[in-house]
């Protein structure tokens, strides 16, 4: 079954409006950004990858992420330092200083949060859950089944004070459920919880309507569809927009090192749900070194 880490939500370094690829290369700790070249257009849709950091090694940072954390449209990177890691434990922001420039893109980091003594949380989603702007974060509880969301404070880059360290719980599955992402693949305008099933079935959560716009949402009443099956094949399974057209796509990464896109029809029939996705597409190869694909 895909890692419990392996998931992520591309975001633009430049702040284009165009999600890029950022790649984590394994045995390395290097960090790359593969930018997207504005078209859909098979292996030819991301250009040549740049380097933008070192460091990033597995055994320091246990997760990383791509995230807006201030509303400028622009990814910064999100590490989870790991238990051997010498720093302390917690969550580290670095932040993205003028776009896409080579090892000069990130910030050295803030340690933005700290981890909590009474529970931890072994996934961790990216998605703005109340409408501000500003991306907040989401994950499911270790070895529980509750889906919590945590809130950004909108106070900027502030050590320790930048993400709220309170759960909102927002829905219950099982414990060996693997949220992998949220976003409207319904076109209902609420976001829904994209998951990963032990069996291998990719399904989407819909929460309950009449879901407020300024809360993260919430009930154990929704609908599940069932969008994909055999995705327990993949490594890494990303959310992104790839042919820009406003709707969510989802990434899958195979262990011979194949990203392909599985690209959203533009429309949702609840009726049938496997027609979500359109057939994959091969956008990248090579990528059997590389991981936290976001």
């Amino acid at each position: 079954m895909t890692r419990m880490n392996a998931n992520g939500h591309c975001h633009s370094f430049n702040g284009d409006g165009k999600p890029d690829i950022m790649a984590r290369r394994i045995s390395t700790g290097e960090l790359f950004v593969f930018p997207h070249s504005g078209r859909l257009q098979g292996t030819s849709t991301f250009g040549d990858p740049v380097k933008i950091a070192d460091g990033f090694e597995v055994d320091r940072y246990v997760l990383l992420r791509t995230i807006d954390i201030s509303g400028e449209g622009r990814a910064h990177v999100l590490a989870v330092a790991g238990q051997d890691n010498p720093e302390p434990r917690g969550l580290f922001l670095y932040y993205n200083k003028k776009g896409l420039a080579g090892t000069d893109t990130l910030a050295p980091p803030i340690r933005i949060s700290g981890r909590r003594s009474d529970k931890s949380w072994e996934t961790l989603g990216i998605a703005d859950l109340n409408g501000d702007g500003i991306e907040d974060m989401f994950g499911r509880g270790t070895d529980r089944g509750d889906v919590d969301a945590f809130l950004n404070r909108a106070v900027g880059m502030v050590e320790h004070e930048t993400m709220d360290k309170n759960n909102i719980l927002m829905t219950t599955v099982q414990v060996d459920d693997f949220p992998i992402g949220m976003a409207d693949f319904t076109g209902t305008g609420t976001l829904d919880l994209l998951v990963l099933r032990p069996g291998g079935n990719l399904e989407i959560y819909e929460f309950p309507p009449g879901q407020p716009a300024d809360r993260p949402p919430s009930g154990d009443d929704g609908t599940w569809h069932t969008v994909g099956t055999g995705w327990d094949r993949m490594e890494f399974i990303t959310i992104t927009d790839i042919d820009l057209d406003g709707n969510p796509d989802v990434l899958g990464l195979e262990a011979d090192g194949t990203l392909s896109a599985y690209v959203h029809n533009g429309k949702f029939d609840a009726d049938r749900p496997l027609e979500t996705f359109q057939p994959p597409q091969t956008v990248l190869t090579g990528l059997r070194d590389f991981t936290s694909i976001g």
